[in-house]
């Protein structure tokens, strides 16, 4: 898997290397998702609720990246499809969801790239996580705890949820560049 997005420092990452690592078609892993915000309100909220829920799966497992405003491909569903970006307003919100439902409360890097040529200005959010960073386990309010199997979120288990409240700290993956 191309690492330019897991390793490159944010001030360098620009639309140019997003439209190279789209390109590539990577699929969805234990370490990368795909998400896209639909126009409605309802599916905006209820999308925003399931990247937060994804955030606190990666900082609980090995780290990564997800790529918000990028709707997963519709035959595919794991690899990427159609960008569509995401307004100010959407950014906002996400971050506002991460501190008001993770606990410990915690926004992790999010590196917003403007999409070259688009009438409006919509974003590709790089949101990446790093466990270095991040008090464990970070839990998200009256969901519960939640950890990446292969490509999907899913509610921890007892044994990693023992893992992880028996680790009681910070994770142990590499550490990303800073900007």
């Amino acid at each position: 898997m191309d690492q330019s997005l897991f390793w490159t420092r944010a001030s360098a990452i620009a639309w140019d290397l997003i439209q190279t690592f789209l390109a590539q078609r990577h699929v969805e892993t234990e370490v990368l998702d795909y998400k896209g915000i639909p126009a409605t309100e309802r599916g905006r909220d209820h999308a925003l609720q399931e990247i937060v829920e994804t955030i606190a799966a990666m900082a609980n497992t090995d780290s990564g990246i997800v790529l918000c405003g990028v709707h997963p491909h519709t035959i595919d569903k794991t690899r990427p499809g159609h960008v569509v970006g995401l307004q100010q307003r959407d950014i906002d919100g996400l971050k506002d969801k991460c501190r008001s439902h993770l606990q410990p409360p915690f926004v992790p890097e999010t590196i917003s790239v403007r999409i070259a040529d688009s009438p409006e200005d919509r974003y590709v959010v790089v949101v990446r996580l790093n466990p270095e960073t991040v008090y464990r386990p970070v839990v998200v309010r009256d969901k519960g705890v939640f950890v990446r199997i292969g490509d999907s979120t899913k509610s921890a288990d007892l044994y990693r949820l023992r893992q992880l409240f028996s680790e009681s700290g910070f994770g142990t993956a590499v550490r990303f560049p800073t900007a």
